[in-house]
């Protein structure tokens, strides 16, 4: 469970042994507990006030301190709902156990914060620390999940691979770890831009394990010509049928920024899900829980089994969410499948959403654009739609929820989206030359930086690079200058 408390000083205390963390901002001050703890406080009234992830219906009690006693509280934490309970798992993507801070979190400590969070699977991230070459975690990779008492609990320690060019990855379901793992960094022994991401993908998938991008885009990225900062070789991967997800949601990246390029690259007929990575640094006093971003993926199966997760997380069965709970259903279908239609045809979408915490609208988005909006009222907790849609041409469905920063949710607004509902009309696929034009400016600038530096130690290994961009680059101006 995660405890704040708010004691008559209006300071923070914190048992012995615990782990005090802060959220920056708002300056929440809060710890993971196994249930039971004891702290000293000072005399007068204090708020105790506990959580436990997104499916507990948080509980607020008023303590009264009295010089020289022990109070003893009792909380009952009840579910307003159960996701596991009908096949329903949540994960996070991207989460550092050890990464500089004060504190050595074991793999047993990170499969206890996430069950604090109420967090199926907490995917450990083995990574080099900042700029440098020391390698995080690397002595708790086994090519498998940690054991964990609680069977509806995951700890897998996998890995992020760090080029400062290409940008970041997380690897996942790995039986053997990517080395080097990064590239780039000026002052090490792998300056070199080489290999290019697509060439690490390819081994991911040669070991059966899953790779895809992490913190992609930022607020710059939600403009109608952005530079091609951030996940620069995502576009890419993306058109060669290589990168298996990107991480929509994400406390470092923006997540109307990522989604708008993600929008895009559904537009240009990939299939590549939406994912969820917090990207939490757990060693770390001033940083938010595991989980504060997660997926949650359907595998509709009784028992949690790590395979089953990553092979329907890559199929799109999911939705990323930092709190409401989504459904979508088009004509029958759900998140990540597809549906045949005539051309002309008309479908039924329904949606609903339910949260703790309070939304602000739901929209409806065929295409990237919005068709249907739904403004929050009364406790704001509840959101429903229904419409009809006219499908004059393939094309996908999704749905997703905004709100506003608020306690208890600890990104900087509220977000949730689901995975697409693919509609195929007569057969044709999914095509757009306005963002097919998009990505060839984005790859072009890009082999322009590419050209302009002197980063490789060996010209066929640059000249490798440029083939791997120009491949995804003639996919990209083909589909622009179609006639269609």
């Amino acid at each position: 469970m995660e405890i704040h408390k708010h004691p008559s000083d209006g300071r923070s205390y914190f048992p012995d042994g615990s782990f005090p963390r802060v959220l920056s901002g708002p300056e929440d001050y809060y710890f993971h507990t196994d249930g039971s703890f004891s702290v000293t406080l000072p005399v007068g009234t204090a708020e105790l006030e506990v959580w436990r992830g997104f499916e507990y219906e948080p509980v607020v009690q008023t303590v009264d301190v009295r010089a020289g006693e022990w109070t003893n509280v009792d909380v009952r934490l009840e579910r307003w709902i159960d996701l596991a309970a009908d096949g329903w798992y949540s994960g996070d993507n991207h989460i550092h156990p050890n990464y500089g801070g004060h504190y050595f979190v074991t793999p047993i400590d990170l499969g206890n914060k996430a069950l604090a969070e109420d967090l199926n699977v907490a995917n450990g991230m083995i990574a080099n620390y900042w700029a440098n070459s020391r390698v995080e975690d690397l002595e708790h990779f086994l090519g498998h999940p940690h054991p964990h008492p609680d069977p509806r609990t995951i700890v897998y320690y996998n890995e992020e691979y760090r080029p400062n060019f290409f940008a970041h990855m997380s690897l996942l379901n790995l039986v053997e770890l990517i080395t080097p793992f990064y590239i780039g960094y000026e002052g090490t022994a792998y300056r070199e831009l080489y290999p290019d991401n697509a060439v690490v993908l390819c081994r991911v998938h040669e070991q059966g394990g899953i790779g895809g991008y992490v913190h992609p885009f930022g607020l710059s990225h939600r403009g109608p010509d952005p530079e091609p900062g951030g996940a620069r070789e995502l576009p890419v991967d993306a058109i060669l049928g290589l990168a298996d997800f990107v991480d929509v949601s994400c406390i470092w990246s923006d997540e109307l920024g990522t989604a708008a390029i993600w929008y895009r690259l559904l537009n240009t007929g990939s299939r590549i899900p939406a994912t969820a990575g917090t990207d939490a640094m757990t060693d770390m006093w001033r940083h938010p829980a595991v989980g504060t971003t997660r997926s949650y993926v359907y595998t509709g199966e009784e028992e949690l089994d790590y395979d089953e997760w990553a092979d329907a997380m890559a199929a799109g069965h999911a939705f990323v969410t930092s709190g409401p709970i989504l459904t979508l259903d088009v004509d029958g279908r759900g998140m990540g499948e597809e549906l045949s239609v005539s051309r002309g045809e008309r479908v039924k979408v329904a949606v609903t959403a339910r949260s703790l915490f309070e939304m602000e609208r739901l929209d409806i988005i065929r295409n990237g654009e919005i068709i249907h909006t739904v403004e929050a009222s009364g406790d704001r907790r509840t959101l429903e739609a229904e419409i009809d849609v006219r499908m004059d041409g393939s094309g996908w469905i999704a749905a997703r929820i905004l709100g506003p920063a608020q306690h208890g949710a600890m990104d900087s607004y509220l977000f949730a989206h689901t995975n697409p509902v693919f509609v195929i009309a007569d057969g044709e696929p999914i095509r757009s030359r306005e963002d097919a034009a998009f990505f060839v400016r984005w790859i072009e600038r890009t082999l322009d930086d590419i050209h302009s530096m002197d980063r490789w130690d060996d010209p066929a290994h640059k000249a490798e690079v440029v083939a791997t961009f120009e491949e995804g680059l003639r996919l990209y101006e083909a589909q622009a200058n179609d006639g269609r």
